[in-house]
């Protein structure tokens, strides 16, 4: 991405918000029993022994889902570059294409903070050496507080990226059939949501991925799609989701703990949460709208557009939320919409609140199977000088699917 410098202007005033919102809250943080029963979801289908080689996978340098460690990056207080990568015609380029950003106005916040962003300029390198890792972390449920019994419904699979060649894996799978596009690439990957107290998830649960003794091992510095979906063929509950990167690097694995058993003691991290998203809500929501998006009275039938989550964060090494950020899509969403604090969209708002997420309703083709390459770019505005691309990141949607991607100091689009 070629740099462009600009002297600091003064700082323009920030745009309204518009009060219109569509009357549907889209996620919630419900308060489920204080057992710890887990509920297990069972390993992969595929035995352990099928999955692919961790050892010899790509390198990561995708998005950082949940470090709760600085994981190889510098220091995001240390001083910076003060020169400025303006957007021109509104857009960036993201892995060598080009991608609208929005205009943003206001200096990007972190709660009552401002929100790091030194991490431009800055690249996060993979360690050369890997071991096994798993992770824990709190539920969260968007659009429904639910039963245990819809909760047991879950199924979480685990992919590689890429495949040993370094072609992109298909997660997919065929919505009437059940069977995977790429059934040798699902891992043999335990997962489970254990029931918890208030106190440590909102939500009343916690997912856990990658356990040594509940199937075959994750490692640290390897790219990971996880698959959200619904066990149950008669009235599911949940939307296909895909959580799109997800990476650990090796710094953070050492403060999980040597052994990564089953049998110790875990505690949720809380720098992110696991998305989990109601259908049934996502659907009314749409439909809401008024938007014309494809397909989204029935979101089992593996026909209509998909939809896309993209949540920002910023550069701090737990990734705090961070608003008065702008997110554009290539190819453009049917309508997008930013999320509010109560979970209902604006659809005239003009940047993230301090839910710093975006919902992108209707991308990628209604009629692959094999899913649609999409682009987001995000944008923010230091100190008034000019909006800049602060991060990119490639990824694909499925028809009925919503992929959920997050930003922060991995995805600077000057490092990659």
């Amino acid at each position: 991405m070629q740099r462009h410098h600009t002297e600091r202007p003064s700082r323009p005033q920030g745009l309204p918000r518009a009060a219109t919102c569509v009357g549907l809250v889209l996620f919630a943080l419900a308060c489920g029993d204080d057992g710890s029963e887990p509920v297990d979801l069972g390993s992969s289908p595929l035995d352990a022994g099928t999955s692919l080689d961790l050892g010899t996978a790509a390198d990561a340098g995708a998005p950082d889902f949940g470090n709760s460690a600085d994981a190889g990056a510098a220091d995001a207080s240390a001083p910076f570059d003060a020169g400025y990568y303006c957007t021109m015609n509104g857009e960036t380029e993201v892995d060598g294409q080009p991608v609208p950003v929005p205009e943003a106005s206001e200096a990007p916040r972190a709660g009552d903070n401002p929100a790091l962003v030194s991490c431009i300029d800055r690249q996060v390198e993979p360690f050369s050496n890997r071991r096994a890792v798993c992770f824990t972390q709190c539920a969260e449920f968007f659009g429904l507080a639910p039963t245990p019994e819809q909760v047991r419904e879950l199924e979480i699979a685990v992919f590689t990226s890429t495949d040993l060649d370094g072609a992109r894996v298909d997660p997919s799978y065929d919505f009437v059939t059940r069977r995977e596009r790429s059934p040798t690439a699902v891992l043999g990957v335990g997962s489970r949501v254990v029931a918890t107290q208030a106190p440590q998830c909102e939500s009343g649960y916690q997912v856990e991925v990658g356990f040594l003794n509940l199937g075959s091992e994750m490692t640290t510095e390897t790219e990971y799609v996880l698959r959200i979906r619904s066990r149950a063929l008669t009235n599911p509950t949940w939307a296909t989701t895909y959580v799109w990167d997800f990476v650990r690097r090796l710094d953070e694995a050492n403060q999980i703990g040597a052994v990564c058993s089953n049998d110790e003691t875990r505690i949720p991290e809380r720098g992110t949460a696991f998305p989990i998203v109601s259908a049934a809500v996502l659907s009314q929501a749409v439909q809401a709208t008024s938007a014309n998006v494809v397909g989204a009275e029935d979101l089992f039938d593996g026909q209509g557009h998909g939809y896309a989550y993209v949540e920002t964060r910023d550069c701090s090494s737990s990734g705090a939320l961070a608003s008065n950020l702008t997110v554009g899509l290539a190819p453009a969403p049917v309508l997008g919409s930013y999320v509010l604090d109560t979970g209902a969209l604006d659809t005239t708002a003009t940047d993230t609140t301090g839910r710093g997420l975006y919902l992108a309703l209707g991308v990628g083709s209604t009629t692959s199977t094999t899913g649609s390459e999409v682009r987001a770019a995000v944008g923010i505005n230091r100190e008034g000088a000019c909006t800049e691309g602060f991060g990119g990141q490639t990824f694909s949607v499925f028809p009925d699917s919503v992929t959920f991607v997050r930003t922060g100091r991995e995805t600077t689009i000057q490092t990659r």
